[in-house]
């Protein structure tokens, strides 16, 4: 009588898993473009950067204990830009001078900006400012709603009255 070995495969072989991988990263690459794009990167990144602003000015606005109106931290929102305040802080000329190159300002290319605070729609630029709780003050005062707009999408920012700033 033979006896009959078998052999059995466990696994996959090295060919076999060379093809899957294959497969799935021209899937991956061809079904990411779909998903992912320059333009939403852009306007995700201009999002995310004004919440770090925003939050930037409002903590040093609350380190702010003596109330100095001296300083004045200041956020400008303009049609083009948004940044901190280099001149005129603590007055309603306060401005500062587009620099692309600047971290504490963000170049808004094709994003249109528009800020509107209980439904009605501010006129740019708006100056936003906190007091040393930490709460709005001016524009922004009652609370408002700051609308990113790109092709791709939009996203909006809230600032409320008590000073909670988030994605909305």
């Amino acid at each position: 009588m033979v006896s009959h070995r078998y052999r059995y495969q466990l696994g996959f072989t090295l060919v076999e898993l060379v093809l899957v991988l294959v497969v799935a990263s021209i899937v991956a690459i061809t079904a990411g473009s779909k998903f992912f794009r320059a333009d939403d990167a852009n306007l995700y990144s201009a999002s995310d950067n004004t919440l770090a602003l925003l939050h930037q000015v409002q903590l040093i606005s609350m380190q702010d204990t003596a109330n100095l109106a001296t300083r004045c931290p200041t956020l400008v929102f303009s049609s083009s830009a948004i940044g901190v305040a280099t001149s005129a802080q603590c007055t309603t000329a306060a401005s500062f001078v587009v620099n692309s190159a600047n971290p504490e300002q963000i170049i808004l290319d094709e994003i249109a900006l528009q800020i509107s605070q209980q439904g009605t729609e501010l006129t740019l630029p708006v100056l936003i400012r906190f007091d040393s709780w930490g709460r709005p003050q001016g524009a922004c005062g009652n609370g408002c709603t700051i609308n990113l707009n790109h092709s791709v999408g939009q996203r909006q920012i809230c600032v409320s009255s008590q000073g909670y700033i988030s994605s909305c």
